[in-house]
C-alpha cells in the first residue's frame, strides 16, 4: 500500500508501509564546491536509513562523480526546531590516480534536519577522509 504525501515545500514523499522516500541535497552555494545528493528510504519505526549517495566535483576524471549505497540511522533530538539527527555510512569508489585500480574507501556524513529534511550537515570521504562538505545547507529536492 502506498500513497504520495506532499511536504510543506513541495517535496513528495512516498509512504510505503511506515516507510518513506526522501530525495535531497546538501552543499553550499560556493562555486566549484562539492555537493551531496541523497536518495533514502527512511523507516522511523525502528530508526533505519537506506539509500545511495551520489557526490559531484569540481574536478576531471573518474572521481568528478561518486554514486554509491549507504546505510544509517534517524534518531529523535527532542532539542529545538532541529528534531532529527541523521547520520550515513557506506563505502565510495575511488580510482587510482595511476588510472590503473579502483578501491572502496569510508564515507560518513551527519545532518541535524527538521521535520521537513531542512537543516544543516557534514560529510567526510576520500583517501584518509581529505576530503569534506561542511556546515553545509540540507533540504529537501
Amino acid at each position: 500500500m502506498s500513497n504520495t504525501k506532499k511536504l510543506e515545500n513541495g517535496a513528495a514523499t512516498e509512504m510505503i508501509m511506515g516507510a518513506y522516500l526522501i530525495k535531497g541535497t546538501m552543499g553550499t552555494d560556493r562555486m566549484g564546491a562539492a555537493r551531496m545528493n541523497f536518495t533514502l528510504v527512511v523507516v522511523p519505526s525502528n530508526e533505519s536509513i537506506t539509500g545511495e549517495v551520489e557526490i559531484t566535483q569540481a574536478i576531471s576524471g573518474p572521481n568528478a562523480i561518486l554514486r554509491f549505497p549507504v546505510t544509517g540511522e534517524i534518531k529523535a533530538t527532542g532539542l529545538g526546531d532541529k528534531t532529527q539527527a541523521v547520520s550515513l555510512s557506506g563505502k565510495h569508489p575511488y580510482a587510482a590516480e595511476s588510472g590503473v585500480g579502483l578501491m572502496l574507501l569510508p564515507f560518513t556524513a551527519n545532518m541535524s534536519i527538521d521535520n521537513k529534511w531542512n537543516g544543516t550537515g557534514s560529510c567526510q570521504y576520500g583517501i584518509n577522509g581529505e576530503k569534506k562538505i561542511e556546515n553545509a545547507t540540507v533540504k529537501p529536492v
